[in-house]
């Protein structure tokens, strides 16, 4: 159930839990499987908070890259009872700690709140789990904080996933996710160059975290249906283009797809860009590249 905060409120007891959400990581998972299991054992709702814009791009007045949208997040959600669904708008960013809780507390009644260790709320973000503490007694809820979630000694952290992708490390930011990194992105218009080579290509635009230049093995979704592919990260060296670009070539399609989404699901890295000394010498590795999906 999916209940949106600014004009709605519940009208069961919860257990909730409260973060940025950005990447749904392991991490969250287990603070969602915590609440699950807490609302079970109390015979209450389970649910989340998600706002419907990531609070860094509002408090910043930026558009930062993201690992998950709202859509994302919300089926990511699906275990809970209940999915709140909140504008980080300036009335919600200007309420202090204690204001916040007490906004919460109202619109969706919950009894224990979940959170981790690091947690930050409030105006500026200038609220702690140690102010959480303070407010159990006031406003009647048992708070419950986990301790950093690991991954073979990691921090599984949306900073440390973003490393991984910086360097191409694609197996280890699916491992920290706990899935296959995925962005999702408008077809637009590009040079053409890949149908010239026998290899016509989407170009995607996008306001997902891109991750490093190179080739990957990676899975496309168009319309609902799932597609093998391969996806080209990067500017094209062997023709001198200077313009970064996220072109994936869809094994076994056959159609327009400008100005549809698609979803690009990593796999694999496979090698670096590189410029090729002539046409002839990129189609034979593009063609050796497509050997992976055989």
């Amino acid at each position: 159930m999916i209940i949106d905060l600014n004009t709605d409120y519940s009208r069961k007891k919860t257990a909730i839990c409260l973060g940025n959400f950005d990447g749904m990581h392991r991490g969250h998972q287990q603070l969602m499987n915590r609440v699950i299991e807490k609302a079970k054992e109390k015979s209450m709702a389970s649910s989340i908070l998600l706002f419907t814009q990531h609070t860094q791009n509002t408090l910043k007045n930026a558009d930062l890259p993201i690992l998950t949208d709202l859509k994302d997040k919300i089926n990511a959600s699906k275990a809970m009872d209940i999915c709140f669904i909140l504008e980080f708008d300036d009335e919600i960013r200007q309420k202090k700690g204690e204001e916040f809780i007490s906004y919460l507390k109202k619109k969706t009644n919950f009894v224990d709140l979940f959170v981790g260790e690091d947690y930050r709320f409030g105006k500026n973000a200038s609220s702690r789990v140690d102010d959480l503490k303070k407010l159990q007694i006031p406003f009647d809820f048992k708070l419950h904080t986990m301790e950093e979630y690991k991954v073979g000694g990691i921090p599984v952290r949306s900073t440390n996933i973003r490393r991984a992708l910086d360097g191409g490390n694609i197996l280890f930011a699916n491992l920290l996710l706990g899935r296959d990194y995925a962005m999702k992105g408008k077809v637009v218009h590009g040079r053409g160059r890949g149908r010239s080579l026998g290899f016509p290509t989407a170009n995607l635009e996008t306001n997902y975290y891109i991750p490093s230049t190179g080739v990957y093995r990676t899975l496309c979704i168009v319309e609902g249906k799932q597609y093998r592919a391969m996806t080209s990260i990067g500017t094209n060296k062997t023709f001198l283009e200077k313009e970064l670009k996220i072109e994936s070539y869809l094994m076994d399609f056959h159609g327009d797809l400008y100005g549809k989404e698609i979803k690009i699901i990593f796999k694999e890295y496979l090698r670096q860009n590189v410029k090729f000394k002539s046409k002839e010498a990129l189609i034979q590795q593009l063609n050796k590249d497509l050997q992976s999906w055989k």
